[in-house]
C-alpha cells in the first residue's frame, strides 16, 4: 500500500485528528471544513472516533488543492495534538514515545506505526521509521515540529529529510524513513 490508503477498512482516527487538521492553517479553514463535510467529517467531536479512509481521502484532496505547505503545516498541528496528551522531556523521549501517541489516535487492525530505529548524540542524529497511510509531507510535518520543540540543547540547527536510500511511500511503499540532524 502506499500514500492515502488505509491499511485495514475498520482503522479509525480520534477527532483531536479532525481538529489538528482544521487549526493547521486558520485562514483555510473554512475551505477545509467544506473539504471534510464531503466525507461528513466536518462536525465531529475531539472523543470521537471516525473512518480513517474518509480522513485520508480528506488528506489527498487538501494536498491536490493546497499543496504540500498544507500537508506539512497539518503534521505540525498533529504533533501538538500528540504532545497535549502525552509530555516527553527531550527529543529522545519524544521519538520513543511517537508511536504510543499515535495508537492513542488510532485504533483497529493494522494501524501503522512509527519506529526509532537509532538515536545517537555523538553523531547528532535520528532515525525514524514510518509505516503508516499518511503522505510524506505530513509525517515530516510531526517530525519537524517534535525535533524543533526537543532540540537537543547543543544543537543550534535541526533538519529532518526524507532518506532517499531506503524505499518511500511516494514510491508506493509502505513506509517512508526519515533522518533527523542536528549540528
Amino acid at each position: 500500500m502506499a500514500q492515502y490508503q488505509a491499511f485495514a477498512p475498520d482503522v479509525e482516527i480520534s477527532g483531536h485528528i479532525l481538529q489538528a487538521t482544521l487549526l493547521a492553517n486558520p485562514t483555510l479553514e473554512p475551505k477545509v471544513r467544506s473539504i471534510m463535510a464531503e466525507k461528513d467529517l466536518a462536525q465531529f467531536e475531539e472523543q470521537g472516533w471516525y473512518n480513517m479512509q474518509d480522513y485520508l481521502d480528506v488528506v489527498k484532496e487538501l494536498g491536490k488543492e493546497f499543496g504540500p505547505s498544507l500537508l506539512f503545516a497539518i503534521g505540525k498541528s498533529i504533533s501538538q495534538c500528540l504532545l497535549d496528551q502525552e509530555h516527553p522531556q527531550s527529543l529522545h523521549e519524544a521519538l520513543q514515545t511517537l508511536d504510543e501517541m499515535y495508537r492513542a489516535n488510532h485504533r483497529g487492525h493494522n494501524i501503522g506505526y512509527y519506529h526509532l530505529l537509532s538515536y545517537s548524540p555523538d553523531y547528532k542524529e535520528a532515525k525514524v521509521e514510518c509505516k503508516n497511510p499518511y503522505p510524506c509531507f505530513l509525517d515530516r510535518g510531526i517530525l519537524t515540529a517534535l525535533s524543533k520543540q526537543f532540540k537537543p540543547k547543543e544543537a543550534q540547527l535541526i533538519n529532518v529529510e526524507v532518506d532517499d536510500v531506503r524505499p518511500q511511500r511516494l514510491a508506493g511503499n509502505d513506509a517512508s524513513y526519515y533522518n533527523i540532524l542536528w549540528v
